[in-house]
């Protein structure tokens, strides 16, 4: 039987907020919650490893002109990974106690721009360094992770990868037939972000 947590990471909350708000500066707010976006995570074990995905995260990205600062805030229920399988799924959400922690969450800015670059179209991509706090379990640990990003004037998307150490979270290690899984958890995410709607 799985005894994990890694469900409720990657099913927790995971919140990207991106905010570039510098003083005086304007901004463009996106925001995303459809099944446009993923965010996956990808467990191990001898005998055999498996993915999961959520498609069901939650968030707000909001864009200066400069692309220099931001804030982020991403969040994905716990129950919402599906890796193909309702029992292991169902085991992971019981050892990462779903049921009490409900969601992954990341919040965080911008502290770095890097390979900026603007086509004649008007869309602008490059690589942000981002700094924050990743909530999962109950638990919070600092995060640094790069993000590759690309803003048009309909959409922003954002794609990164990071990995965690499970027990860093309070989490047992998930088991099976008596030999634990690795004590790492990598997620990624690909984030499909709109223009949001002006407030009336």
């Amino acid at each position: 039987m799985w005894t994990s947590r890694t469900r409720s990471l990657a099913g927790t909350g995971l919140v990207l907020f991106l905010c570039w708000a510098a003083p005086g500066q304007a901004q463009t707010r996106y925001t995303f919650a459809d099944t446009n976006s993923t965010f996956t995570y990808a467990m191990e074990h001898p005998m055999h490893s498996w993915t999961a995905t959520s498609r069901q995260a939650t968030g707000e990205v909001s864009i200066g002109p400069d692309f220099k600062t931001a804030e982020i805030a991403v969040s994905i229920p716990v129950v919402s990974f599906d890796s193909g399988n309702s029992n292991r799924d169902s085991h992971m959400a019981e050892a990462v106690e779903s049921y009490i922690y409900g969601e992954v969450t990341f919040k965080g800015k911008v502290v770095g721009l890097d390979s900026l670059q603007t086509s004649p179209a008007g869309q602008s991509t490059g690589i942000w360094a981002v700094s924050g706090a990743l909530n999962f379990h109950g638990v919070e640990k600092p995060l640094v992770c790069p993000v590759r990003f690309a803003v048009g004037p309909d959409q922003a998307t954002a794609t990164g990868s990071f990995a965690i150490k499970v027990t860093d979270f309070a989490v047992e290690l998930p088991s099976l037939l008596g030999v634990k899984t690795k004590d790492e958890i990598r997620l990624a995410f690909a984030v499909v972000a709109k223009p949001a709607k002006a407030a009336p």
